[in-house]
């Protein structure tokens, strides 16, 4: 996601389209996926990280908001990974771990999102 000169969001073409999770008669919620073009360059002191953005469309399909959600990041000697799911009430949960080469996994958290039905995406825990 990104903001033009005037603050408007819009898609880059970095990301690709992956499907519709959610639409009603006023909004959709879709699925954007960075396509992996760095995940080569991994060294000493570069790190990459991996995402996805939940985008809300309302009915004139505009971007109203947007959530990234990085799910992995990885370091040469270490890493984060972060799991998420969306329930029925449209609540988006995210799991944050944490690891290095040799250390156990770490659980870091849990972080809740809701999608309030204005096209907005509010963090409730």
């Amino acid at each position: 996601m990104r903001y033009n000169r005037l603050g408007s969001i819009f898609i880059d073409s970095v990301s690709y389209y992956c499907g519709t999770l959610f639409r009603n008669k006023d909004y959709c919620i879709v699925l954007y996926k960075d396509r992996g073009l760095h995940d080569d360059n991994i060294g000493d002191g570069i790190c990459i990280a991996n995402y996805v953005n939940l985008v809300c469309l309302d009915k004139n399909n505009q971007v109203s908001d947007h959530l990234t959600i990085y799910l992995y990041s990885h370091c040469l000697y270490s890493w984060t990974n972060r799991f998420f799911y969306i329930d029925k009430e449209l609540n988006i949960i995210i799991k944050d771990f944490d690891g290095e080469e040799a250390e156990p996994i770490k659980n870091l958290g849990t972080s809740k999102y809701k999608f309030d039905y204005k096209g907005k995406f509010v963090k409730i825990e």
